[in-house]
C-alpha cells in the first residue's frame, strides 16, 4: 500500500493554485445545448472562449467573473464560497488582473485564501497570495 501523501499548508495552497492555472488555460469546446447538458462534468471542464469579449467592458469583464468562479467551484473541491474580481487595463483592452477570493476546506479547517490572476491573449497567470509580489497590479487591486 502506498503511503499517504501529506502537505504543508504552502505545499497544498500551490496544488490548489496549479489546478486553477490549468482550469484557467483550458477552453470548453462546448457550445449551446452541449454545454449546459455537461455544466458540472469533466466534459465541460475549462473555460468558454474569451477571444471576442472585452476585458475594458464592465458587462464583458462580470461575465468572465461569473464564468471563472463556476468553473472553478465546480471543478476545485478544495475551494468554496469562490468570488472573483477583475479589473481591466485602460492600456490595453484584452488584458485584465483580478483576484480570487476563496474558503479552501480541507478536513474540518476552513481557511480563505486568494490567488492573484492576469490575463492577456487568453493565456492566464496564477499566483498564490505570498506571490503577491510577483503579480503586477493584481497585488495592488482594492476589490
Amino acid at each position: 500500500m502506498a503511503p499517504l501523501r501529506v502537505y504543508t499548508q504552502r505545499q497544498l495552497i500551490a496544488s490548489v493554485c496549479r489546478e486553477i492555472s490549468r482550469l484557467l488555460n483550458t477552453r470548453s469546446g462546448l457550445r449551446g445545448a452541449h454545454q449546459l447538458a455537461a455544466q458540472g462534468t469533466v466534459l465541460d471542464y475549462g473555460l468558454p472562449d474569451f477571444t471576442s469579449w472585452i476585458a475594458a467592458s464592465g458587462v464583458d469583464r462580470e461575465r468572465m467573473e461569473a464564468a471563472i468562479a463556476q468553473r472553478i467551484m465546480a471543478h476545485e473541491p478544495r475551494l468554496r464560497e469562490v468570488k472573483v474580481s477583475l479589473e481591466g487595463n485602460p492600456d490595453n483592452p484584452q488584458s485584465l488582473f483580478g483576484v480570487i477570493r476563496a474558503v479552501l476546506q480541507v478536513g474540518k479547517v476552513p481557511d480563505p485564501v486568494r490567488f492573484y490572476i492576469q490575463g492577456q491573449d487568453a493565456e492566464f497567470l496564477v499566483l498564490p497570495e505570498g506571490d503577491a509580489d510577483n503579480a503586477g497590479p493584481a497585488g495592488s487591486s482594492s476589490r
